[in-house]
């Protein structure tokens, strides 16, 4: 054991970020979107929602205090960068993505493009609007199986 002022480091970092909560239309084909034959209602298929990587915004991140023993102060003159943000970077988007997935975003994404395309689909004249999820899972045997949730409205 060596005390703290000869040797270790601690740092403490203010990641500020982001991880959104996206519902990618970009695959979508016709088939998706399927219009009774009276024109009255329509039912709208999406894949499930999904949680984007972590993005940490490096202008307003910032190291708020760092403090290193003398054997690290001392290695650190003959490396080119002792006190790189890189690896407090990587640890801030693994603690981000861990707290978004730890939220209802992924519930609040489906609520929010529902509630979107209910408004548009009917303010273009369909009385009855449903949209529908993918939803993939997986069994305890490590296989998947594609269900479906429906979200009506």
């Amino acid at each position: 054991w060596m005390p703290s002022f000869l040797a270790g480091e601690r740092v403490q970092y203010i990641a500020v970020g982001t991880v959104d909560g996206v519902v990618d239309f970009s695959g979508l084909s016709a088939s998706a979107i399927q219009v009774s034959a009276d024109g009255d209602s329509v039912v709208v298929s999406l894949p499930a929602p999904y949680l984007t990587e972590p993005v940490i915004d490096t202008e307003v991140s910032h190291v708020m205090n760092r403090d290193r023993g003398l054997v690290n102060r001392l290695t650190g003159l003959f490396l080119d960068n002792p006190t790189s943000e890189r690896s407090l970077v990587l640890t801030a988007e693994e603690k981000l993505a861990a707290a978004a997935a730890a939220t209802n975003l992924l519930e609040l994404t489906q609520t929010n493009t529902t509630a979107m395309l209910v408004a548009m689909l009917r303010s273009l004249g369909f009385e009855q609007v449903e949209v529908r999820f993918e939803v993939a899972w997986a069994h305890a045997d490590g296989a998947s199986d594609d269900t479906t949730t429906t979200t009506a409205a």
